[in-house]
């Protein structure tokens, strides 16, 4: 699959279409060719707030292992799973309006990927509610640090939509 030449943005977008495979396998355990609209929604509300065993907590600066971690580390020259990888950051972190906004353009974009290579034959995101899409009104303030507005998220997806 070809991506962004900006590393963080494919990153950000390959994080969230991870954490949402995640949810789907490991919570509604279904695969992607069984869920419809209710499971976004679901997502929707999970991602608004995840369980604390789906995420990492803030590390300070006297305990060093904690913190925001990498998916993979480097032991014995192999790259390996890292134990203390979480798909979130801080549990007790209300997501903002451009977090909730981040999401449904990279799981529209995943969707229209699939669609048009013919693994689904419709997005599940046409069936999924604009209301668990959007953050609530105490949702709306502040700006979530490493996220990316829609518009750079929807840029990923022309990229990926051109032939190869």
């Amino acid at each position: 699959m070809r991506h962004a030449t900006n590393a963080g943005t494919y990153s950000q977008f390959r994080g969230e279409v991870q954490r949402f495979l995640n949810y789907i396998w490991v919570i509604r355990k279904k695969s992607l060719r069984e869920i419809g609209g209710d499971d976004v929604d679901g997502y929707m509300e999970f991602v608004k707030k995840p369980p604390a065993s789906w995420c990492t907590s803030k590390g300070s600066a006297e305990k060093k292992g904690e913190g925001r971690q990498r998916g993979y580390i480097s032991k014995h020259g192999l790259r390996m799973a890292n134990p203390k990888w979480r798909p979130f950051y801080d549990s007790g972190t209300r997501r903002k309006a451009a977090t909730m906004n981040a999401v449904v353009a990279g799981l529209t974009i995943f969707f229209k990927k699939l669609v048009i290579s013919e693994y689904l034959p419709r997005s599940p995101m046409i069936d999924a509610t604009r209301r668990a899409q959007k953050a609530s009104k105490s949702e709306h303030s502040g700006n979530q640090k490493g996220m990316y507005a829609a518009s750079t998220i929807l840029a990923v997806y022309r990229r990926l939509r051109r032939p190869q």
